[in-house]
């Protein structure tokens, strides 16, 4: 381009220069200024003159030798940029930024700088205020010149990687710091789709410093393009470490919180100033039964039961005014109905509005100090004394009284102040059963309960027999804090027991001395009757002519028989009552029957009997033979002796199994018993029924009593005119 054309260019590029706000110079090579605009008299304070006769070194500083160096190397049209300082007339120094451009004039060959100046004073503030910014914020710039490869740092930069400030920076050096192959792929890969897409990136990686430290930064890029071609790529580095690092704090705080939160057995929410729920923990769901989703957004005051509502907004109302509250109770409707008790403590942020709340179920609690109020009426007003002890004894005297009931108080006739801080020892006294005490010691040693019997003594020294139970009473933590006693006074039936012992001891000596009578008494009659029963053999009835005699003979021979079979039966009850060990095994029914029946063949023969046995549901039973057949004699001999003359005797036989029994069912069709007048007699010794059938009352007594030596037991059923039924139960298995 020539110089004419250059200082005289069109009018709209020469308007330009004049209202550039940058100082427009045209220089020849050796630093002479040929053209310069207004701008360049307001920024220096010369008049126009006298720059065109100044050369641009004395406007600019002497010292800096880059700009002998741009004015004698060749540019090859390139713009160059340098930040350098210039001086105004006054001498005042100011920061300045020169754009270089080389031009050329053919006719006069030589070359022409073309310098656009501009006085960077208030960018350099702007500088200064970036710099101090940046070094806050730990953000650092940094550009490549993708031509020449030359990269540059900022001050800032090098601080980040911990390199001296002299440090030159290279793409090979600067791509070593990125630590990891993570963070040096997502680098190149950003890197990559930024110069292919124009699109800036922003990604977080991490680098190992000069000092061999580990940060986390912030990598911001861009691509400039000239004509379509990349020429730089520049961006920021921002050290995030610390960021990061509270980041993470931060995120494992939340988390600890949340899982406070979530492992509370309270409930915690945040509420906000419309009322509705924000946050709440899993407890809610526990306690309420609705999910998190249900209750997030909701109303707090949804679930309130009706009756608390008023109360409980008179509350709300108290922290919203920034009055903390702590055991405000009330009660919610739960989603399946329940009513649960609440009692909650809660505060407010006064500048966001939040309240923040902890709920607990005290549902429990109400049920426990109720029961425990009614427990205490209990033992307040119960007539046996309870007294309540340290859970460990502080001497060898024994855990020491801390409660007393009123009952106690009446029973020993110790007030409480005089009980209260004393051992249950000094109820002791001479009648004491110390082997009984080191019982209960014992128990105590061993934390087991403890029920005993001993004799205590009241306040004026009276002996008075207790029942008395002692229980340790854990606590929460699994061991014991207490120890609580019950006292029954059973004087009165200690009393009863001694009597009763005196009566049984009394009735044993009875009994063996009756026993000794029966024993003495039949066989002192055993010989005369024998002598009496084989004289009336040796009786020749027909030398007998006196009828009258005859009738009175007759007649005493059948009293002397019949006292004989009472003898016999006699013997037979003081026989089996002796008995100790009686042999057991399995026995047919159906066989020991037959046998017994040939006992009644003549019998059955003449009243022509109908008989009718079944024993298919249980056949055989684990019992005594002998024991039985005498059974079975006397239920058979009973049915047929006293038969109906109405009608024609039946009697059945069967049998069946019960859980615990083996069961014999008898069924006749005779007289009958009238149970109403009887039935507490039926089974007792010498009770007849019936008069004239040459009854002793002895049977249904001796089947008892084998029945019961093994077990088993005799029920009846009867019916006057139509019968009885013995329902006769053997046991299944026999000790």
């Amino acid at each position: 381009m020539r110089i004419q054309e250059v200082i005289s260019c069109n009018n709209s590029t020469a308007a330009f220069n004049e209202s550039s706000p940058c100082v427009r110079l045209l220089i020849q090579k050796n630093g002479q200024i040929i053209h310069c605009n207004n701008r360049a008299a307001e920024v220096f304070g010369y008049d126009a003159e006298t720059i065109l006769s100044a050369s641009v070194k004395d406007l600019l500083d002497p010292y800096d030798n880059r700009i002998d160096e741009l004015l004698n190397t060749p540019l090859s049209g390139k713009k160059v940029t340098i930040n350098t300082v210039a001086i105004r007339k006054n001498k005042e120094f100011f920061p300045v930024s020169i754009t270089f451009l080389e031009y050329h004039d053919n006719e006069l060959t030589r070359n022409v700088m073309a310098l656009s100046i501009i006085d960077i004073t208030a960018i350099n503030k702007t500088d200064l205020l970036l710099q101090e910014t940046s070094q806050i914020a730990k953000v650092g710039g940094w550009e490549l010149d993708l031509e020449s490869k030359q990269l540059y740092w900022t001050s800032i930069t090098k601080e980040i990687h911990e390199v001296p400030a002299n440090y030159i920076p290279t793409l090979e050096k600067a791509f070593d710091f990125y630590h990891g192959e993570e963070s040096r792929s997502l680098l190149t890969r950003s890197v990559d789709i930024a110069m292919q897409t124009g699109k800036p990136y922003d990604i977080k990686v991490v680098i190992k410093t000069g000092k061999g430290n580990i940060k986390q930064v912030n990598c911001r890029g861009k691509v400039h393009f000239e004509n379509g071609i990349p020429t730089h790529l520049f961006g920021i580095i921002q050290d995030i470490t610390e960021q990061e690092e509270n980041r993470q704090k931060l995120v494992t705080a939340v988390s600890e919180f949340n899982k406070i939160m979530d492992t509370s057995l309270d409930i915690i929410g945040v509420i906000n100033k419309e009322g509705e729920y924000v946050q709440i923990n899993k407890a809610a769901e526990r306690v309420w039964g609705y999910t998190r989703e249900e209750l997030i957004g909701s109303k707090n005051t949804k679930f309130i039961l009706e009756e608390d509502l008023a109360k409980t907004i008179e509350i709300i109302n108290k922290v919203k005014s920034g009055i903390d509250v702590t055991n405000f109770e009330n009660r919610y409707k739960t989603k399946d109905g329940r009513i649960v008790a609440m009692s909650w403590s809660a505060t407010a942020d006064q500048v966001s509005g939040f309240r923040y709340v902890i709920g607990r179920d005290i549902s429990d609690k109400i049920k426990n100090e109720q029961q425990l109020k009614l427990l205490e009426s209990v033992i307040t007003n119960t007539k046996d004394a309870v007294l309540i002890t340290d859970a460990i004894a502080t001497d060898e005297s024994g855990p020491k009284i801390v409660y007393v009931n009123e009952a106690f108080t009446r029973m020993t006739g110790y007030t409480r102040e005089e009980i209260l801080g004393k051992t249950p020892k000094l109820l002791h006294g001479p009648e004491t059963d110390q082997q009984v005490i080191a019982k209960l010691y014992k128990a105590i040693e061993h934390w087991e309960s403890c029920e005993i019997e001993v004799v205590n003594y009241k306040k004026n020294g009276e002996p008075y027999w207790i029942n008395f139970t002692a229980v340790p009473v854990p606590d929460n933590m699994g061991s014991y804090s207490h120890w609580i006693a019950i006292e029954k006074d059973i004087t009165e039936r200690k009393k009863e027991e001694k009597e009763r012992t005196r009566l049984i001891n009394e009735l044993v000596q009875s009994n063996r001395d009756l026993k000794q009578f029966s024993y003495i008494t039949s066989h002192n009659l055993r010989a005369p009757l024998t002598n009496l029963l084989a004289l009336i053999k040796l009786l020749n009835w027909d030398d007998i002519k006196d009828e009258e005699n005859k009738v009175l003979l007759r007649s005493f021979e059948k009293s002397t028989e019949q006292l004989n079979a009472t003898i016999n039966d006699l013997l037979k009850v003081l026989i089996l009552k002796e008995q100790t060990a009686i042999l057991t095994e399995p026995v047919s029914l159906q066989k020991v029957l037959n046998e017994t029946l040939l006992s009644f063949t003549s019998q059955m023969k003449d009243l022509q009997v109908n008989i009718k046995t079944d024993f298919s549901k249980a056949g055989t039973i684990y019992f005594n033979k002998e024991y039985l057949e005498s059974i079975f004699i006397n239920l058979i001999g009973n049915a047929l002796k006293y038969y109906s003359p109405d009608r024609k005797p039946e009697i059945g036989i069967s049998s069946k199994e019960t859980p615990d029994y083996i069961q014999v069912i008898v069924k006749d069709n005779g007289l009958g018993i009238d149970l109403e007048k009887n039935r507490g007699r039926i089974f007792k010794l010498f009770q007849t029924f019936h008069q004239g059938r040459d009854s002793k009352g002895v049977g249904l007594y001796m089947v008892q009593t084998q029945l019961q030596a093994l077990g088993g037991k005799i029920e009846v059923e009867s019916e006057v005119n139509k019968g009885s039924v013995f329902i006769v139960s053997f046991k299944k298995q026999l000790n």
